[in-house]
């Protein structure tokens, strides 16, 4: 239960309804509710709303899939796709991305750190067809196959076109809003920074995966107006605006994999952990909403170490929505600056609102969309990320 968010169901026995929100909990079996409200005469049911649970899971499915892998090599660890496309295994990341064979009857050591039929690859040869792995599969046949591994042989479409710059970027993942023990939205995502950043900037890195974070109300400042209105990702349990970091993460993308953390003490900018990460849109296609004075920066996704996607607004229109339904029955009315926040479902429109209304008052654009009083957001979510073939360091 989360104090200051979660809203609190009284019924009585003629069937009325009363939600209150929880203000303190005050030991075992007791809260404290907001504004000392007159409740009905008791013993009477009870039901608490919590706030919503959201879980990303990167990769969760295939973006490429086939019917035609069979070894080539076995000494060289080398499997030949003969149904995937030249484009398709051009946009493979090497020592990144993994491929799942479902018919594999290869034994897997205790010791190995990959999900069960699963292997990394290594290098591609995009005229051949053929991929290199950390091991070599059993294929009895030509057998299917499945680029990225992920828990699902599904998923769902979204389309998307990146230039190549040092890799491809992708959105493998797929984020869920939890609420009330039921999926109330999913949305093609991505938990990993951009791959166009040079090398050993510190940009590279990506928040630490299998891991619990908690998620606020946001807004960015002018200069990041793509971001807008978002949300800002915490470690579990750092205070609202006053500790804006994450302590683990690492760099994904090389051959070993390092660590950027910084355990200890607020992370220093440009050293481990990271600070300011923001689950916020990003462009779908090279080119969309270039910059005007520097168009070439329009040829990745809108990551710098933030979790994102092209479809936030709908994401954000539907947490406005959960968060709306525990509001009027606390107060019997929504809070109209969410609902005119909600409407902003087309990203250009979103961001054009923001710049208007930065300009007019900075301060009444925080308290429009971030701050419900000075200690605490509007809203407050969990968020696990979950990564199924976490890489390990080294």
């Amino acid at each position: 239960v989360k104090e200051n968010y979660d809203t609190i169901y009284l019924y009585d026995a003629s069937g009325g309804k009363k939600a209150c929100l929880i203000e303190e909990i005050e030991g075992e079996n007791l809260v404290k509710l907001k504004g000392n409200p007159t409740l009905p005469h008791g013993p009477f049911k009870w039901r608490i709303s919590l706030s919503p649970v959201i879980v990303i899971i990167d990769p969760f499915g295939p973006r490429v899939h086939g019917f035609k892998a069979k070894v080539n090599n076995r000494a060289r660890k080398v499997v030949q796709l003969e149904d995937c496309p030249q484009s398709e295994l051009e946009k493979v990341n090497r020592y990144f991305d993994t491929i799942y064979f479902p018919d594999d009857t290869r034994r897997r050591s205790p010791h190995e750190p990959r999900p069960l039929k699963t292997y990394r690859i290594l290098n591609r040869d995009p005229a051949k067809g053929e991929i290199m792995l950390d091991a070599c599969p059993e294929l009895k046949k030509p057998s299917r196959w499945f680029i990225q591994a992920g828990v699902c042989t599904d998923m769902p479409s979204l389309y998307y076109r990146f230039d190549r710059v040092r890799g491809y970027d992708h959105f493998d993942g797929l984020l869920f809003i939890i609420k009330g023990g039921e999926v109330q939205g999913m949305y093609r995502w991505s938990s990993f920074t951009s791959q166009h950043y040079p090398p050993p900037n510190q940009l590279l890195s990506s928040i630490q995966g299998n891991r619990e974070y908690e998620v606020y109300n946001r807004i960015s400042g002018l200069s990041l107006c793509h971001q807008n209105y978002c949300f800002s990702v915490v470690e579990k349990g750092n205070r609202f605006l006053q500790q804006d970091f994450v302590r683990y993460a690492r760099f994904y993308f090389f051959r070993r994999v390092t660590d950027d953390s910084h355990p200890r003490g607020w992370p220093p900018r440009g050293g481990g952990g990271k600070i300011g990460i923001r689950l916020h849109w990003s462009r779908s296609k090279t080119g969309e909403l270039a910059c005007r004075r520097n168009p070439r920066l329009a040829r990745w996704k809108n990551s710098a170490g933030c979790l994102v996607s092209p479809l936030f607004e709908l994401f954000r229109a539907k947490m406005i929505e959960i968060h709306q339904e525990d509001h009027k029955a606390r107060t019997g009315s929504h809070d109209t600056d969410l609902d005119e926040i909600r409407i902003l479902i087309k990203h250009v429109d979103s961001e054009n609102d923001f710049r208007r209304n930065m300009r007019t008052s900075q301060h009444r654009t925080r308290l429009r969309w971030q701050q419900r009083t000075r200690r605490l957001a509007k809203q407050r979510a969990t968020l696990w990320l979950i990564r199924p073939d976490e890489r390990p360091l080294g």
